[in-house]
């Protein structure tokens, strides 16, 4: 299995700018990050990853750090973007956010995305309602990490 890790331009600004003006953003447009088909044409040359993941942490263990206007603002048109280059080439776009992902798993699904991880069990992450509401996702996950301190016994 491969697997394509990808950071988004607009995560970092929204990240470390909590009431972010809406000026300094790059648009989708403009596309300043680059085609994601000239990202992507190298990598599918070298190898065909059976999925790809973006690294965004928009949630913590209360819920999204992102209201859902935002998200649509300044996150979705990316997805919007890249999620069909991606599905070009048969590669599953998988969302990479921590804590509790219950409400943005929506946002998620509506944008395109096909899946979900880690999902974290101590964040409250209930892993049947998740399958129940998106039955089509696939979820990666639900281990409670703070139990390895333990060891394997």
């Amino acid at each position: 299995m491969a697997a394509v890790f990808i950071c988004p331009p607009v995560s970092r600004p929204l990240r470390n700018r909590p009431d972010p003006a809406r000026s300094p953003f790059p648009r989708p447009d403009d596309r300043p990050h680059g085609r994601p088909d000239r990202s992507l044409r190298p990598i599918s040359a070298f190898c065909a990853p059976d999925f790809m993941t973006f690294f965004e942490d928009m949630s913590y263990n209360h819920g999204s750090m992102l209201s859902e206007e935002h998200f649509r603002e300044f996150v979705r048109p990316y997805y919007k973007i890249v999620i069909p280059e991606l599905e070009k080439r048969g590669i599953m776009p998988i969302v990479d956010s921590d804590g509790d992902i219950t409400v943005p798993a929506f946002w998620f699904e509506e944008a395109g995305l096909q899946g979900i991880l880690p999902l974290e069990r101590q964040a409250g992450v209930d892993i049947a309602r998740l399958r129940r509401d998106h039955p089509q996702m696939r979820f990666i996950g639900h281990f409670d990490k703070m139990t390895m301190h333990r060891g394997e016994q």
